[in-house]
């Protein structure tokens, strides 16, 4: 396949191994670009604990989160093909009604419920997720309690098979009209010629017709020019999508000066409207005959590779459900919240993860034998940032996403752990959990509830929204994704979200990458 190419991706996660696919059978030539090891992902699904970290993981971190004590918080994102797909859990939750409405409200008419539902049956034929082929006692236990949910305690579907298949990249098998680059793209070039952004004389017009990318290799070749002749698309998410269009040119007028770049065109939205899932674990002790083992039996490896059952099915977050969020004896929780980007009330929801381990930072074998209750929020209001330090596309973001900022995050999620001490105490889970580790019996006051949020909330790795989609004037790209004031640069990954979803976003993502690139492939 001689360059140059019909269209460059610029990032092979779950995003852009859809956008691929679909223009590649569509019969376009395709350059796929993703840095990272070539080796195929592990194909046990708690794996993915052992890749942070690593080789396949960026590891990147936070800013110091003044509402969180202090902490930088771990940041880890898939690097690799299949991006952040090579080392997530594996969950597949495909979007609720609710986030169907508003990611068509962000769009306007071009994003129908009955176009993202098309299209998600699409990707779900090709994913094929099915439901786990072995749960543990704790979970098995939490679907059988009785409390009122939105979407009661029900199995976590994942993207695997009997074969272990993890990633998005999966999808391309079989698609000779796509190429491989293996690097970083450091900027996007235009009609005008590869020069520096900050080379063009003063006052001179710039080109918003994209030609390229300027591509820094994973080996020793130099860095060097690779062009489209159709058009660029940025797959790179929430974190890399608009440090590259920063990187570009293209973006708020103060990081452009901060980093000294000359502005190609303004968009004072990129990088902003960053928003994550925080989730606060809520760890109660077992029966030391109910610990999940650490290591895998020989009986537990036969049981892997005969049937892809047993433990090493696990992907530690087994099962989970939605529930509502109503406090009687608390107004701040009943007050109708305010409403989001679209102009709709936020639900005052929250989504729930169990694993069968003591998991904090990750599952500790060494503490007693215990299940994990994680409580977030489905919508947070909190919003935070992510903008480049430097023009090289190697250095590590800085990465703000601005935790429990909105007050009423903290207060809600102080009512969401006092839901995981619910359904803790209730059976069958109230006869078997024999106490509570964290928050801990002793903080069961809403200001010590608060300090243990403060201390031990983490990330549940869902950035989405910075550069979010808008039909009117205040977005980053347009309802076909394009960049606004562009020809021919389109951005196509959970960036584009104005909202994030209210569960496990990369069923979404996926669905979004799909109906996008449809579209696009006309």
């Amino acid at each position: 396949m001689p360059d140059p190419f019909d269209f460059l991706i610029v990032g092979g996660g779950s995003a852009g191994c859809v956008v691929a696919r679909v223009l590649a059978d569509r019969g376009w030539r395709i350059g796929l670009i993703e840095p990272g090891p070539d080796q195929p992902a592990s194909k046990v699904p708690a794996d993915y604990l052992r890749a942070f970290r690593s080789a396949e993981d960026w590891d990147f971190e936070t800013e110091p989160q003044p509402a969180l004590a202090g902490r930088r918080i771990r940041q880890p994102r898939g690097r690799g093909l299949g991006g952040s797909t090579r080392i997530n859990a594996m969950i597949w939750y495909p979007p609720r009604d609710v986030d169907l409405r508003r990611l068509a409200r962000h769009g306007g008419t071009h994003w129908s419920a009955a176009d993202l539902r098309a299209s998600l049956t699409e990707v779900t034929t090709w994913v094929s997720p099915e439901s786990p082929r072995w749960l543990s006692e704790a979970s098995s236990r939490f679907l059988k309690v009785a409390r009122p949910a939105i979407e009661p305690p029900h199995a976590y579907h994942r993207m695997s098979d009997r074969s272990g298949r993890r990633t998005a990249a999966e999808l391309l098998t079989g698609c000779d009209r796509i190429r491989r680059i293996t690097g970083s793209v450091d900027r996007v070039l235009f009609a005008e010629g590869t020069e520096s952004p900050g080379l063009a004389p003063a006052g001179a017009e710039r080109s918003t017709r994209a030609t390229g990318v300027w591509l820094r290799p994973d080996a020793l070749d130099s860095p060097h020019v690779v062009s489209a002749n159709r058009g660029v698309i940025l797959c790179s998410g929430s974190l890399g999508s608009p440090c590259i269009l920063i990187r570009s040119g293209i973006g708020p007028r103060d990081v452009l000066q901060t980093c000294g770049i000359r502005p190609r065109l303004l968009l004072e939205a990129v990088g902003r409207n960053l928003i994550d899932h925080l989730i606060m674990p809520c760890i109660f002790e077992l029966p030391e005959s109910a610990r999940f083992a650490p290591r895998p039996t020989p009986r537990d490896l036969a049981r892997w590779q005969v049937s892809g059952s047993g433990p090493l099915s696990s992907n530690l977050a087994e099962v989970g459900a939605i529930y509502p969020l109503v406090v009687d004896d608390n107004p701040k929780i009943r007050r109708p919240r305010q409403t989001d980007t679209v102009g709709q009330t936020a639900e005052t929801a929250i989504q729930v993860h169990v694993t069968p381990t003591h998991y904090l930072l990750h599952p500790d074998s060494r503490a007693p034998a215990a299940m994990t209750i994680g409580v977030n929020l489905c919508q947070p209001r909190s919003r935070g940032r992510v903008w480049p330090v430097s023009v090289d596309s190697t250095a590590a973001p800085s990465i703000d996403p601005g935790y429990l900022t909105s007050p009423e995050d903290l207060t809600e999620l102080v009512a969401a752990v006092g839901v995981a001490r619910e359904l803790a105490s209730s059976p069958p889970l109230a006869s078997w959990v024999c106490g509570e580790s964290l928050p801990g019996v002793r903080r069961d006051s809403t200001a010590a509830t608060e300090r243990a949020i403060r201390r031990y909330a983490q990330t549940l790795y869902h950035p989405v929204g910075t550069c979010r989609m808008s039909a009117l004037g205040d977005g980053v790209v347009d309802p076909d994704c394009r960049v606004k004031g562009t020809h021919n640069l389109w951005v196509i990954d959970a960036a584009v979200l104005g909202d994030i979803p209210s569960v496990n976003p990369n069923a979404t993502i996926m669905m979004l990458a799909h109906l996008a690139a449809t579209r696009l492939a006309v």
